[in-house]
């Protein structure tokens, strides 16, 4: 999550404000089928810490609610909860479909409702690899899947008509969609050696940790 009070790196960075979205979080629901009831616990006990963390940014620092695609009610009331009582500025799904469902489906047009009834945008926010579709998976996970996966997502809302039948709501924020593009295909002759590392360190459990290769 890196340095949280105000005067730390971001204040070095001159970081006026920033929205902080979950790293492990970004794993917790990537599964088609999960129980709606679980993805949605997930989810609030997720939103719950990151407001803890939050709070001690000085009003300079916001969540960014987890929002469980699996259970369209369970989204909706923990969109309002995290908007209004959390004090969030957007709410996030990773842009893999999820139940094999785009996100145009009419199925989520109940939560489209309610973020243009809270005046806040959806956040797509792509991770490593889970059990759900990723266009590129077959490649090295983290260079494609983010920058791609993020921009059929923004396809899947545009094209698939969302923003022409609910005109109020925020135009998405699709991160990382272009920021990750420079530093994943900086790291990407690393990713080899990365990964040799790992399995070499995994079977020798007594090898001197040292030298390990720098991974965006």
């Amino acid at each position: 999550m890196g340095q949280r009070l105000p005067g730390g790196r971001h204040g070095k960075e001159g970081v006026d404000r920033a929205v902080r979205f979950p790293s492990r979080g970004l794993f917790a629901l990537g599964v088609d089928g999960m129980d709606p009831a679980l993805a949605t616990a997930i989810s609030r006990t997720s939103n719950d810490w990151l407001a803890e963390f939050c709070a001690g940014g000085s009003d300079r620092m916001f969540g960014a609610g987890m929002i469980p695609p699996h259970d369209i009610e369970g989204a909706i009331s923990e969109a309002r909860r995290a908007v209004t009582e959390l004090g969030f500025t957007t709410v996030f799904v990773r842009p893999n479909p999820v139940n094999g469902r785009n996100w145009h489906d009419v199925y989520d047009d109940p939560l489209w409702a309610e973020l243009a009834r809270l005046g806040v945008p959806l956040s797509f926010h792509e991770g490593g690899r889970v059990h759900l579709p990723q266009p590129g998976a077959n490649f090295d996970t983290h260079t494609c899947t983010h920058p791609l996966g993020i921009m059929l997502a923004v396809v899947d809302i545009v094209g698939g008509g969302v923003l022409e039948r609910f005109p109020g709501l925020a135009r998405p924020n699709a991160n990382p969609c272009g920021t990750t593009a420079p530093s994943s295909t900086d790291s990407m002759p690393e990713r080899p050696r990365a990964r040799a590392w790992r399995a070499s360190s995994l079977t020798q459990p007594g090898k001197a940790r040292h030298n390990e290769p720098s991974v965006a």
